[in-house]
């Protein structure tokens, strides 16, 4: 009795702190050759979605540098997570890796 009231205690803090009040983010990024229209089936009610597009990249690019550049279209002052098919799984690999 004494742990359930002390975990209500915490989870009320909690929310009285603004820490469940926000949405999560979802960057969707598409697999090479595709756009946001793989994920127009997918229905996240509980988060925002975002899609991540795809930019030229620069010759001889490597694919830490790229996700990089891709990372400028992520606003990372709020919670987020990506979803990646094919290549945009291997980018968020690689974004996971620098933004925190």
């Amino acid at each position: 009795m004494k742990c359930r009231f002390i975990l209500l205690l915490f989870l009320s803090q909690l929310l009285y702190l603004g820490v469940f009040s926000q949405k999560k983010t979802l960057y969707l990024i598409p697999g090479q050759g595709s756009d946001y229209r793989i994920f127009k089936h997918f229905v996240f009610e509980e988060f925002d979605t975002a899609h991540i597009h795809y930019i030229v990249p620069d010759e001889d690019e490597d694919m830490r540098s790229y996700a990089e550049r891709l990372s400028a279209q992520i606003d990372t002052s709020s919670r987020y997570s990506f979803i990646g098919v094919s290549l945009g799984g291997m980018l968020s690999v690689e974004m996971s890796e620098f933004l925190k």
